[in-house]
């Protein structure tokens, strides 16, 4: 994350668990000064769009200019897609070999600016 803050780009995290518990654990790991949203703040969670746009809302960056990574091939990857934005599945332990996108295994790996 030090590395998409050095590169000038928004970042939050986007989480289909429970906004208390996800608080407490990315407090735990140091990312509390990123903006958390919990699907729990709108009717659906993901893959539903709107968390997705609604992640775009709060960041004020258009869907077509934001960038999903996460590790859901159906909840983030499929999700953030039908919501318009581009996305990279973080595949750690090679859980989706034939997965034809873009595809990292960790974090370091992503390249940026994308």
């Amino acid at each position: 994350m030090d590395r998409v803050r050095k590169a000038g780009l928004a970042a939050a995290i986007l989480t289909n668990g429970d906004a208390a518990h996800q608080t407490q654990k990315v407090r735990q790991i140091g990312l509390s000064h990123l903006p958390l949203i919990a699907s729990s703040e709108f009717p659906a969670g993901k893959p539903d769009p709107r968390p997705f746009l609604g992640a775009c809302d709060r960041l004020d960056v258009a869907p077509t200019e934001a960038l999903m990574v996460g590790n859901s091939l159906d909840k983030d990857i499929v999700g953030a897609a039908g919501a318009g934005l581009r996305a990279v599945l973080i595949d750690r332990h090679d859980q989706h070999p034939t997965y034809g996108g873009p595809k990292i295994t960790t974090l370091d790996d992503l390249p940026l600016p994308m």
